[in-house]
Parts: structure tokens; sequence; C-alpha cells
């Protein structure tokens, strides 16, 4: 599931009359992991002297 996905889910749950926040809490703690493993990703690959750009919004992008 990308990123995107999970905001389009969590902004749908929040205009429920009544949302379910254990819904929206999984949906956020989901957000929080990708955005955590990304940014273990982007320290490894400084470590290592490889430079990084931040990915742009394009069609067919995971996140």
């Amino acid at each position: 599931m990308t990123h995107r996905s999970l905001d389009e889910k969590l902004e749908a749950e929040l205009k429920r009359p009544m949302p379910d926040t254990a819904i929206v809490r999984r949906i956020k703690r989901r957000k929080l992991s990708i955005k955590d493993e990304l940014g273990s990703m982007q320290r490894l690959f400084e470590a290592m002297g490889t430079k990084i750009e931040p990915a742009t919004a394009k069609a067919g992008a995971l996140f």
C-alpha cells in the first residue's frame, strides 16, 4: 500500500460522520512506519556516500 493511498483512505475515513478511531489510528501508524522506513534507507545511503534525491510526484511513483 502506498503512502498516497493511505492518505486517501484516511481522508475518506475522517469525512465519515463517525470516523472509526481504530481505523484512523491504524492508517496513521502505517504512514509513520513508511516514513520511518524511508528515513532509515536514506540514512543508510548517506552512510554509504550515495546521494539520493527526494522522490517527485510522478505517475507510477511508489510513494
